[in-house]
């Protein structure tokens, strides 16, 4: 997919609705379509063709193809390696010492809180965690992806570990 940024500046080039158009229907959008993205002023508005979705975020359009929504969930009984999705893997293991690591995708975890079996999934509305920090405020899933300004396409993708039915990690994100 493609990202175009300033797409309010494109409303002013002479022939915006040719020029975006050009740009998109290599994705499968028509001219109705293009139109409808120059003069949509909501964030978060979604367009979709019959291989890519696209939504407006702030400036930006942002293009991408359609993944399954469908994800089963992974129920992890003890610690290896486990394949996600996309050759993803997840790596659960004991550590003796712990490094402060700058990664969002690595986080360490106290094993004696830790129950198992863990699952990984997809979040879903009204799901809620304590952000680390936080001290003992929950914040639902869904105000700490905006707050961490990620898009509507993105937030679909996102994945918890659970702890039992406890959220313990918006994975790659925060840590509760």
């Amino acid at each position: 997919g493609i990202t175009i940024k300033c797409l309010d500046q494109i409303k002013d080039f002479p022939g915006a609705r040719t020029y975006l158009f050009k740009l998109i229907s290599q994705y499968g959008y028509n001219a109705v379509q293009s139109d409808e993205i120059l003069e949509s002023e909501s964030t978060g508005a979604l367009w979709k063709s019959a291989s890519h979705v696209a939504t407006k975020y702030h400036d930006k359009l942002i293009v991408k193809n359609i993944c399954s929504s469908e994800f089963d969930d992974i129920v992890i009984s003890h610690s290896g390696i486990f394949e996600m999705y996309n050759g993803h893997k997840l790596e659960i293991s004991k550590q003796k010492k712990v490094l402060f690591e700058k990664s969002k995708s690595i986080e360490y975890i106290d094993g004696d809180l830790v129950q198992y079996p863990l699952t990984v999934r997809r979040w879903k509305h009204g799901d809620r965690m304590c952000p680390l920090g936080m001290k003992g405020n929950s914040k639902k899933i869904q105000d700490i992806l905006t707050d961490e300004k990620i898009n509507r396409l993105d937030k679909e993708k996102c994945l918890v570990l659970c702890s039992r039915d406890k959220i313990i990690w918006l994975m790659n994100i925060r840590l509760d």
